[in-house]
């Protein structure tokens, strides 16, 4: 009779404990969306990339804008064209002008003719820029930009 009572305790340890694990799979599946996704791509290159950092960036229609900081220790110039932005399909190219980004300020680019965003996208960008002690230097991106698009 021990024996017994101790069986159907493990019994129903084990099942709780597939019950659990079903469960935590099912919030992970839905953790790892579009949202998760977004929130990656903003920290990465918010965060990860240097000097240049994105803080901001939104998709309407065929343009694609971004918040840009320096934080070097040195002012940074990105040439017109210096942003490239691929799908996979298409790539474009902005600014249209060049931008020169002083230590610790924020501009806003916009880059235009890019594909129509309908719902959502995924968009690999590199930067190229120069500072008086580089000559040319490119941030490439390692995790694309994800998000929802806007109006």
């Amino acid at each position: 009779m021990k024996g017994q009572g101790a069986t159907e305790y493990l019994v129903i340890l084990a099942v709780v404990l597939i019950i659990a694990l079903v469960a935590i799979g099912i919030i992970s599946q839905q953790a790892s969306g579009s949202g998760a996704s977004e929130k990656t791509s903003r920290i990465y290159w918010k965060s990860e990339v240097f000097p240049v950092v994105v803080e901001d960036y939104s998709y309407s229609a065929t343009t694609l804008t971004l918040v840009l900081n320096n934080r070097g220790s040195e002012a940074a110039t990105i040439a017109a064209s210096g942003i490239s932005v691929s799908d996979g399909t298409t790539t474009v190219a902005g600014p249209a002008a060049q931008v020169i980004l002083t230590p610790g300020t924020a501009t806003t680019v916009t880059i235009t003719g890019a594909p129509i965003c309908t719902n959502t996208f995924s968009s690999y960008a590199n930067i190229t820029y120069k500072t008086n002690t580089v000559p040319t230097a490119k941030i490439v991106g390692q995790k694309a930009l994800v998000g929802t698009c806007s109006g």
